[in-house]
């Protein structure tokens, strides 16, 4: 009986005693703006959407945001030649100039021809891409039709420095 009376006990104490603690990366979903003009969780959203995070920018080893996008499904990049040169992207076979960019919620589409030239668009200052490859020309006009590129800028800090050096052969600095 007592016997008994000890293992019950030893059970109960064991149920009670709180177990070990485990360090767990939980992953939270992602959250846009660009497809709704408001904060909106991105499995909430019914549109295609490619999220680049810094981390995958860097990972890319992309220099510019033309090199970067070539690899997104649904984009098509054109380049008319080599480094600097017009290039255009094409969402989903819709025209460049129905694809409205925004740098951090700004248009820089050409009032005129009504694309964006993505030639010499470093990525050096890019925080984050959202694209939405779904029309959404009821949120942001005509431009929109294909879909939306919103750049995402890093913020500035009060108390940063950058220097870079660069060096050549022959002497050059």
């Amino acid at each position: 009986m007592m016997k008994r009376m000890f293992v019950v006990l030893c059970c109960t104490l064991g149920l009670l005693m709180p177990g070990p603690i485990y360090a767990e990366n939980i992953k939270m979903d992602e959250v846009v703006v660009t497809a709704t003009r408001a904060e909106a969780l991105r499995y909430q959203i019914p549109a295609s959407i490619t999220v680049i995070s810094r981390k995958e920018i860097e990972e890319g080893q992309a220099a510019t945001l033309s090199e970067l996008l070539r690899d997104v499904p649904g984009l098509d990049v054109v380049q008319q030649g080599g480094a600097g040169k017009t290039t255009s992207i094409f969402i989903r076979g819709a025209e460049s100039r129905h694809t409205l960019v925004l740098i951090d919620g700004i248009r820089v589409n050409s009032p005129t021809a009504g694309g964006f030239d993505f030639a010499d668009l470093y990525i050096g200052d890019v925080e984050r891409i959202e694209i939405v490859r779904s029309p959404l020309s009821t949120l942001y006009g005509s431009d929109a039709i294909g879909g939306v590129i919103q750049i995402i800028t890093k913020r500035g800090t009060d108390s940063s420095a950058t220097v870079s050096f660069e060096g050549g052969s022959y002497g050059t600095t």
